[in-house]
């Protein structure tokens, strides 16, 4: 007998985040890490690991997931990065050199944004081949009381959001100045705002940006503010994984293993199969949304061997 797919459940019945890749969708042809990982996170949700309802490759991340936890909707977003060996561990100045922490916060915002529904949650996922350094292992343990870590980053996302704002100021006086005055930035329960005394640094900034002194101490102030009081829930939504690369495809392996009847060899085909049709989505125009029944049959709708 014909397998009849379920009815549907009910769910919002899209993300709340359009596609977004710059310059167009990529195949992940020589990306050979993240269509593994991507590869290993599937077979998760066709193993029933998570209360999957549906996903994308390569639309706004390189993997973005609908799952529901509990009582909640949860729109998750994997970035995966690799790096090649003996280059040492990730860090947030490395995340920040590489556009990834710049990118999440922009994702985080436009999922507030006021028009956008609120009856869920936000989860950024930094995936990565290698290990964390010390700044995003406090991160990922301690959230936003981490207090080294949260004022670094606040102090990253300040300076880059004020140069974006005012063009011409050289973004590493800037990142200095942010450093030295962050402690000035009033708490989410605070209305002042105070004016660091003008300086050497300033004067060289408010130069480069054609502004007043006084000028552009407040508007650096304001950009703070609105970034820092936001910073915890943002915090909030991040996620690292890390050291996965040694056994990624035995887990995968063991998961398709979970997920149907399958022998070890069957297995080591679905995930060659899998990893094709990994490879052959992202290489398409546009996304395709892929649910739990669509999952389970999706490599062997690429694969001439599946009847």
């Amino acid at each position: 007998m014909a397998a009849t797919r379920p009815p549907e459940l009910l769910h919002p019945s899209a993300f709340t985040l359009s596609p977004s890749h710059d310059g167009g969708r990529r195949a992940l042809k020589g990306f050979q890490f993240q269509t593994e990982y991507i590869a290993y996170l599937l077979a998760g949700f066709a193993a029933g690991k998570e209360d999957f309802v549906s996903c994308r490759i390569e639309a706004v991340e390189d993997l973005d997931a609908f799952l529901r936890v509990g009582e909640t909707w949860v729109e998750r977003y994997w970035q995966i990065k690799t790096r090649r060996e003996g280059a040492g561990n990730w860090t947030l100045n490395l995340l920040h050199r590489e556009g990834v922490l710049a990118r999440f916060f922009s994702l985080f915002r436009r999922f507030r944004s006021p028009n956008s529904t609120q009856s869920r949650t936000l989860e950024l996922v930094l995936a990565v081949d290698g290990e964390l350094g010390d700044d995003l292992v406090q991160l990922r343990d301690e959230s936003s009381h981490a207090r080294d870590s949260r004022g670094k980053l606040l102090i990253l996302l300040w300076a880059d959001e004020a140069s974006s704002q005012n063009r011409g100021i050289p973004v590493t006086k800037l990142r200095e100045w942010c450093g030295a005055n962050v402690c000035f930035l009033p708490s989410q329960d605070d209305d002042s705002n105070p004016l660091t005394e003008q300086d050497d640094i300033i004067a060289a900034l408010s130069a480069s940006a054609g502004l007043e002194p006084a000028v552009l101490q407040r508007n650096l102030l304001r950009v703070g503010t609105e970034i820092a009081t936001v910073l915890d829930d943002f915090i909030g939504a991040l996620r690292f994984e890390s050291r996965l690369g040694a056994t990624l495809q035995e887990a995968t392996r063991e998961r398709l293993l979970e997920s149907g009847d399958l022998s070890p060899e069957e297995a080591e085909m679905a995930l060659e199969r899998l990893k094709g049709a990994i490879r052959d989505e992202s290489a398409l125009p546009e996304a395709t949304d892929i649910d739990q029944w669509a999952l389970r049959k999706w490599p062997c709708r690429r694969a001439r061997s599946c009847r």
